[in-house]
């Protein structure tokens, strides 16, 4: 009975002196005491997990593996245990059951932050960036603070190709450990990466002093130094990585770089050679070695060279021409129809290489199909009158080829010989009548000259052989316009939108046309079409300008001449002139209306008059002032509410339901007025469901017999309504009340009255004229269901539409 407990504390003993060993770095003496412990004690969990510590610091991979598993057997549990486990199946390569241990070891302890980074290690070595990405954030969430889990994560957000949030993480573990190195190392070459070369030198040069063993840190610091043309630093930097690991061809080839960069070709010859012995199937080295020994004219050493690239990689289109190069100038027997061929499959790669077309015409001159390659290259060039020698070769040698035709006459055209263009689309039209294309190419020229029927004409078969490109309606359009057939330009247009109603060029010449029919009001719904479609078109804010101007609309004509002065400087707008002769006009209207106003506006004493008449009303309404609010300006907000508050009429309560504004200052205005007057209610919503929805909520909280409606950017005059209720004192019967209005200029003035005729259904039909103010009969409105959602911007008009 007493030989088990004597049994266990000489285990302890065991225990606690192997540990000392182990942490004096007497690995062997400790795995002995370890072991003895186990032989004395075979079920005690720690025995097992500290000799599988002690193992896997002595490289004994298997044997600590063994160690870690028993330990599990023991003590399923222990997290650590399935961790230390990890660690070893990691070290031994063995990625899935380093995984599944990892996740145990999270089962058991999800708090541990080096559980979550080993186990994004292991999925990043195992190329599952996205995982490992999300456990060394997870690390993060546990331990802000860990500078390993940052630089893990830059060097995963990195291989994802996220170099700039790579960067921010390693920056931050640098921060946070100063003494990582392996975090300079990786930031470093990230900042080679961005082309951040000054920052990225610094770095890597902080880097060498924690790892100066490194041949990927002197590899990097190469390409810097390659960057910044500093030779000698870039060959020592190479040559320092090359004496650290001699094997890796890489290092060779940047060697060789260099080398070359300095027309040290033996020197390069040497380095290129090398790589090639490390690395013979290195595409990259060939082509390097290649075209150094063109350099010394080793033409079949070169040609060989060239060839092995492309048989190891024949994505390296660029050696094609250089191959070619090396052919022709060795002169063998049938190297010219070689190099022919290699200049040809560059052409495959690359159609735009003009060196590579050249040289094939050296040698086929004849070739039409290359003629007219190298034309239509030298014409997407800008280089338009080498362009038309080909061309005119070509249509020379093959006057009956349709496709050529076609374009030679764009030739033509583009270059402003219009009759030429002319005679060549005929000639095509000849071969192929039924072409709809050309057709519309015809019209273009025949315009250019000036024969405006022809030219319409040309369109209008085009259209016939196919009504449904917009292009030709369009251009039909335009004929018509300079012709002054505006209903007929207008048809085209029209028919042009239909076809292809993002085209803004058809609605600003639609608008043009209408303008000169008189349709002004047309012409400005037109132009403000076009910008919606491209809010960035001069024009067109120049010509709604000028609209807007002869309608005396001056402020919004302003606006559009600002913007298009802004937007195309060649219209040579003068807006300063403009905006002094429009402003002069509107001070000349204002002064005309003040006049009147002086004469007809009530005066403070006529206001004080008025209040004091109201108690002798036999009649006194309550109107529910209704005003839908959305992110108002507060100055706006606060004219409005004051506007109301100030009314003579004391019998009103005011209605407002904010929709969900996201400005905080909003609210707090409500608030306060709120507070201060008991005949305001306000009622906040909690979403946004613009104007309908939100007039709609206002409506709810009205208890007054009349509905008066009011915007948020609006102000009712004191005396508003008095006069609305003085006239129901008269005619009591009435359901809607509406009265003339005006505006507010920026600088507070008067302008733009619109004073409002009788009661008139058919032109009510044409137009919403009634508007500001505008009073209507609760029930009515009730009865009629308020404003219908999805007439925003109309909700007005179709209120009163269907209450009258």
């Amino acid at each position: 009975m007493l030989s088990k407990p004597n049994n266990f504390k000489t285990a302890t003993n065991l225990l606690e002196e192997a540990n000392e060993l182990k942490q004096s770095g007497q690995l062997q003496s400790a795995i002995i005491a370890y072991r003895r412990a186990a032989q004395l004690s075979p079920n005690f969990h720690w025995v097992y997990h500290n000799l599988g510590e002690a193992l896997a610091e002595n490289n004994q991979l298997l044997e600590s593996m063994q160690a870690f598993q028993r330990a599990i057997e023991l003590n399923p549990k222990s997290a650590w245990s399935h961790y230390q486990l990890a660690e070893v199946l990691l070290k031994l390569g063995n990625l899935p059951d380093t995984i599944k241990a990892l996740k145990c070891a999270i089962a058991i302890n999800p708090n541990a932050t080096e559980f979550y980074n080993s186990l994004g290690q292991a999925l990043f070595k195992q190329g599952e960036l996205e995982p490992a990405i999300s456990y060394y954030q997870k690390a993060l969430e546990l331990n802000s603070e860990d500078a390993i889990s940052y630089q893990y994560l830059g060097e995963a957000l990195a291989q994802q190709g996220q170099l700039d949030e790579a960067i921010d993480s390693c920056r931050k573990a640098i921060d946070l450990n100063p003494n990582l190195g392996d975090a300079y190392q990786i930031l470093g070459t990230l900042l080679v990466k961005k082309q951040l070369f000054q920052e990225a030198l610094k770095v890597l040069l902080e880097a060498i002093e924690f790892n100066p063993k490194s041949p990927e840190i002197y590899h990097a610091l190469g390409d810097i130094y390659v960057y910044f043309k500093q030779w000698n630093q870039a060959i020592n930097a190479y040559s320092q990585a090359i004496q650290i690991k001699p094997n890796a061809a890489i290092f060779y080839h940047c060697l060789g770089n260099v080398f070359a960069q300095l027309n040290q070709w033996d020197n390069a010859v040497s380095a290129y050679s090398q790589a090639i012995v490390l690395n013979p199937e290195s595409a990259d080295c060939h082509q390097s070695f290649a075209e150094v020994l063109a350099k010394l004219e080793r033409w079949d050493a070169a040609i060989a060279s060239y060839t092995k690239a492309l048989e190891f990689n024949p994505n390296l289109t660029n050696i094609y021409p250089r191959l070619a190069d090396a052919l022709k100038h060795r002169e063998t027997p049938g190297d010219l129809q070689k190099a022919n061929q290699y200049y040809q499959k560059s052409i495959e790669f690359d159609s735009e290489d003009i060196e590579v077309y050249q040289n094939l015409l050296k040698s086929q001159p004849d070739n039409l199909d290359l003629c007219w390659e190298y034309a239509n290259l030298l014409w997407s060039k800008n280089q338009r009158e080498q362009a038309m020698i080909y061309y005119q070769k070509v249509r020379e040698s093959n006057p009956q080829n349709f496709e050529w035709l076609a374009k030679l006459g764009e030739v033509f055209l583009r270059t402003n010989k219009f009759e030429e263009a002319i005679a060549i689309y005929n000639k095509a039209l000849e071969i192929n009548p039924n072409s709809s294309d050309i057709y519309h190419s015809l019209g273009e020229p025949l315009e250019k000259i000036g024969e405006l029927e022809a030219a319409a004409k040309s369109y209008q078969k085009a259209i016939e052989l196919n009504p449904d490109f917009h292009g030709s309606h369009h251009n039909l359009g335009d004929i018509r316009q300079r012709q002054n057939q505006f209903d007929q330009s207008v048809s085209a247009y029209q028919k042009a939108i239909e076809l292809n109603s993002e085209f803004y060029w058809s609605y600003h010449n639609l608008g043009d046309t209408l303008e000169k029919q008189g349709n002004a009001e047309e012409a400005i719904a037109t132009y403000r079409k076009c910008l919606e479609i491209n809010p960035n078109f001069g024009w067109s804010h120049c010509n709604l300008a000028t609209a807007l101007a002869k309608q005396g609309k001056i402020e919004d004509a302003l606006h559009h001449y600002r913007r298009a002065s802004e937007l195309d400087p060649v219209l040579g707008i003068d807006f300063n002139g403009l905006k002094d002769v429009l402003l002069e006009k509107i001070l000349v209207e204002d002064y005309m209306y003040k006049l009147w106003r002086d004469k007809n506006f009530p005066r403070t004493a006529d206001l004080i008059k008025m209040a004091e008449t109201i108690e002798l009303f036999r009649y006194k309404p309550v109107f529910s002032v209704i005003m839908p609010v959305y992110n108002t300006s507060e100055e706006f907000l606060r004219e409005a509410i004051e506007s109301v508050i100030n009314q003579i009429y004391p019998y009103w309560e005011f209605c407002i339901a904010d929709d969900a504004s996201p400005s905080p200052h909003v609210k707090a205005i409500l608030e306060e007025y709120k507070a201060k007057d008991s005949r305001i209610k306000v009622i906040y919503r909690t979403e946004n469901g613009h104007i309908s929805a939100s007039s709609n909520s206002a409506l709810e909280l009205a208890t007054g017999e009349f509905i008066t409606l009011l915007d948020h950017d609006d102000e009712i005059t004191p005396d508003g309504l008095y006069e609305v209720a003085l006239l129901l004192n008269r005619n009591p019967d009435l359901d809607m009340i509406y009265s003339d209005e005006d505006k507010i200029s920026p600088n507070g003035n008067l302008i733009n009255p619109y004073f409002k005729p009788e009661w008139c259904p058919e032109s009510f039909l044409s137009r919403m004229y009634t508007c500001h103010l505008g009073t209507y009969r609760r029930s009515i409105i009730e009865e009629i269901g308020g404003f219908r959602i999805g007439y925003e911007g109309a909700q007005d008009y179709d209120l009163v539409l269907r209450f009258t």
